[in-house]
């Protein structure tokens, strides 16, 4: 099976396509931690009993963008936004995914000058992909 790097996808906000600094996309699906414990099985024998943690299962996401007025400007809306945003991966062989419910969680402190770049972290439901 022939492989492709996840790089240069397309990044949708609430459909509107965001100018992010390449390669900084990085994201977690919220499949959650999973645990196997032992348990005794009597006769000196044991069993491993399987748990799904439920309060992992967030996914996150965080991409960097370069200190502009147009991350300034989207910085304040989408904390506006609360967990109304949505957000839409699209990368090399139609690999889609979208996380939906996502709030912009992250304090985000903006640095004046040339190549200064802010980062922006959400997190919500689990993707759907």
């Amino acid at each position: 099976m022939t492989q492709t790097a996840l790089v240069n996808g397309q990044l949708l906000i609430n459909n509107i396509a965001i100018p992010y600094v390449p390669n900084s996309f990085k994201f977690d699906l919220g499949l959650g931690e999973q645990n196997v414990k032992a348990v005794a099985g009597g006769g000196g024998t044991s069993d491993g009993v399987y748990f799904a943690d439920v309060e992992t299962k967030i996914s996150k996401c965080s991409f960097e963008m370069y200190s502009t007025s147009l991350a300034l400007e989207l910085h304040k809306e989408w904390k506006a936004l609360g967990n109304a945003i949505v957000i839409e991966y699209t990368g090399a062989n139609d690999v889609v995914m979208y996380f939906n419910f996502m709030a912009h969680t992250n304090r985000v402190e903006f640095e004046t000058g040339n190549d200064k770049t802010v980062s922006f972290e959400f997190c919500g439901n689990p993707a759907i992909s």
